[in-house]
C-alpha cells in the first residue's frame, strides 16, 4: 500500500482474540466499506485486494467527489476456546 500513498491503520478490535480491523483511507473519512475477505475463515486476504481497494478509494473519489475508507477483518485465533463450539473467526466478523 506504500506504492498507493495511503495511510494504514491497524486498530485493536478489543474482546475478540486478537481481531483486528485495517483501515485503508482516512478513519474519518464520511463513508466506510466495512470488508470480510472471503477465505472460509482459514486464508488470509491477498495483496491484490489491497490493491483493488485502494482502486475504489480512487474510484469513488474522482467519480462522486466522496471520500470513503475502507475497514478490512483480520481474523485472530482460529479456534475454539474450550467452552465454545463456535470458531472465534466468526464470532469477530458480527
Amino acid at each position: 500500500m506504500e506504492n498507493h500513498g495511503l495511510d494504514i491503520v491497524i486498530e485493536d478490535l478489543p474482546d475478540s482474540d486478537e481481531g483486528k480491523l485495517l483501515w485503508i483511507g482516512d478513519k474519518a473519512a464520511k463513508k466506510v466499506i466495512f470488508y470480510i475477505h472471503g477465505g472460509g475463515f482459514n486464508l488470509s486476504m491477498s495483496g491484490a485486494s489491497c490493491d483493488f481497494w485502494w482502486y475504489v478509494i480512487k474510484q469513488v473519489k474522482k467519480d462522486t467527489g466522496v471520500d470513503i475508507s475502507i475497514a478490512i477483518l483480520r481474523y485472530g485465533k482460529r479456534f475454539p476456546p474450550a467452552k465454545s463450539m463456535i470458531p472465534p473467526l466468526m464470532l469477530q466478523s458480527l
